[in-house]
């Protein structure tokens, strides 16, 4: 099962929240030369990305890599400084509209948070804050009607049909204002990684600025507490060694199993087998990773640990918030989930729950080393309709102000609010109060943001245990060559195909279906979309690389 068949089960289950604590890149006051990464032609069309500008003005104590390792920090950073001279703003209204995971937060009249904002970006920033499951159907209306807000934010994994033309129709290309060196007028965008930016770029056009997130993306957590009182190794160096760890794990009379959610780990599995991650590109030609041998390979070795009985057993009908429960409680021991997860996993029966949690490899199928699907770099993008080019250029700065990153005063601001109003300092590090939690609810982490960077308040170890292991996997990623590329199939009928292959595997699972009805099922999904979403990819790829 696919990455996107399992965020469409966090959509159903979280509200998409678990895809927002994936992070991205390295960390301007001082700026770097630059890369010339961006400045060659890229997927999706034959336009120049923006240059990629890293800041330079906090050092990391651990620092990042172009692989998408991200630079560490162990404490927060003292003093910070405020890098950006004048508000962004002209003194009019910005209209907004995005999306919220939380409570919708306090109206600027009561919301001290918002007022501060509005002032350091000159500007009053009126965002029509709509709650997730509601947010598809609102924007399908807003875009009907015709009255579009300033800044419409499009979430990655729930693009509305038709999704290029409309951009093509309704929003600006964004060229001239952001291709390669044109980004450095907004030194804080050009300190967003190069594989965020190809989420914002369809049919040859820059759309939208990236909210980006990170490539590191979903990973295995190990309890080492279960695994080190059995006597077991966390690291499995095969398949093999994978299903005895499993079986080692799990003690059924004792309310214990290894694994919690069947279609996540064949994910897993089919990384230890080297499927690609959703489409493999070979001289232009895509495959889809459904159709595989390694895909086949790896439900097969889902049957055999579903044999085993190492599953919790009502694993099938778990949403993403009781599997999370199970791992922190030690139902089950091992569990899938976004990388930034790590910090909240917190084991509610272990006195030390800062030294409990690990997270494993994929190991090769057979030895070796498996490969991991890279995340795709961005949560979504935002995007304006307006064609003046002084509002635009409004626009772009209100975006960098956002950007901000760590270390910054901007940045601490803009994630804390202010002192003595929304947090206090515990040392040089702010701590929001129960006003901070509540009026920085604004969703303005969703019109833009940073690259993340790993810092786990007061906890230095577990920083340098996340930063080592993205070490360790980043080498082994591979990326999604859709990204960047469209397929209006994808865009209109990608979700009800996705569906029907989803459901085939969980009747398979169940056993209501068996292991040789899966070939139909493919063959079935190519005859209903799935050969037009390639064909579309192929033309798509074949414009932009010529």
């Amino acid at each position: 099962m696919s990455d996107q068949v399992t965020r469409r089960s966090v959509l159903r289950g979280l509200g998409g929240a678990a895809l927002l604590s994936l992070g991205s890149g390295s960390v301007l006051a001082g700026c770097s030369s630059g890369s010339t990464a961006g400045a060659s032609a890229e997927a999706g069309g034959k336009v120049k990305l923006p240059t990629y500008l890293p800041y330079a003005g906090v050092k990391p104590d651990l620092p990042g890599n172009a692989q998408g390792v991200l630079a560490g920090y162990s404490v927060y950073p003292a003093d910070p400084v405020s890098v950006i001279k004048e508000p962004p703003g002209t003194g009019g209204t910005v209209t907004a509209m995005t999306l919220t995971y939380g409570a919708v937060p306090p109206a600027v009249d009561r919301n001290r948070y918002w007022q501060e904002l509005n002032k350091r970006l000159g500007t009053e920033l009126a965002i029509n804050v709509v709650p997730n499951a509601n947010y598809a159907d609102k924007l399908a209306t807003v875009i009907a009607g015709g009255d579009l807000p300033d800044m419409v934010q499009f979430f990655a994994a729930l693009k509305p049909p038709q999704f290029q033309a409309l951009l093509r129709s309704k929003f600006q290309n964004l060229n001239e204002f952001l291709s390669g060196d044109a980004v450095k007028d907004y030194p804080f965008l050009a300190n967003i990684p190069t594989p965020s930016w190809r989420n914002a770029v369809f049919g040859g056009g820059i759309y939208g600025v990236p909210i980006p997130r990170g490539t590191v993306g979903t990973i295995v957590f190990v309890r080492d507490d279960l695994v080190r009182a059995k006597g077991l190794q966390r690291q499995p160096k095969s398949f093999a060694e994978f299903r005895e760890l499993c079986k080692g794990l799990t003690d059924a009379k004792n309310n214990r199993w290894a694994l919690g959610h069947p279609p996540t780990f064949l994910a897993f599995l089919e990384q230890m087998a080297g499927a690609p991650n959703t489409w493999r590109e070979e001289n232009g030609k895509f495959t889809h990773h459904y159709e595989t041998e390694e895909a086949k390979q790896a439900l097969g070795d889902m049957l055999t640990l579903l044999k085993d009985g190492v599953f919790h057993p009502d694993a099938a009908a778990a949403e993403t918030d009781q599997v999370k429960q199970w791992l922190q409680a030690g139902t089950v021991a091992i569990n899938r989930d976004g990388a930034g997860a790590w910090s909240g996993i917190a084991p509610t029966d272990s006195k030390d729950p800062d030294n409990v949690v690990g997270a494993m490899l994929p190991p090769g199928r057979d030895g070796g080393k498996g490969v991991h699907w890279a995340g795709g770099g961005a949560f979504g993008i935002v995007s304006f309709p307006t064609a003046d080019k002084a509002k635009i250029t409004e626009l772009l700065g209100i975006c960098n102000w956002l950007a901000a990153p760590f270390g910054t005063a901007e940045y601490q601001f803009r994630k804390y609010g202010l002192p003595g109003v929304h947090y206090e300092l515990k040392g040089s590090e702010p701590v929001l109060n129960k006003t901070g939690e509540t009026e920085l609810s604004v969703p303005v982490k969703y019109l833009s943001d940073s690259p993340a960077v790993l810092y786990e308040s007061g906890k230095p170890a577990l920083t340098k245990a996340e930063h080592a292991f993205q070490e360790q996997i980043m080498p082994l990623a591979i990326a999604d060559p859709s990204i960047g590329l469209f397929s209006e199939t994808q865009s209109a009928k990608g979700a009800q195909l996705d569906k029907q292959l989803d459901d085939t595997l969980r009747d398979i699972f169940a056993g209501r279906k068996q292991f040789s009805d899966w070939d139909q099922t493919v063959q079935q999904w190519r005859r209903n979309g799935g050969d037009k979403m390639r064909a579309e990819y192929e033309q798509s790829y074949h414009e932009a690389n010529g």
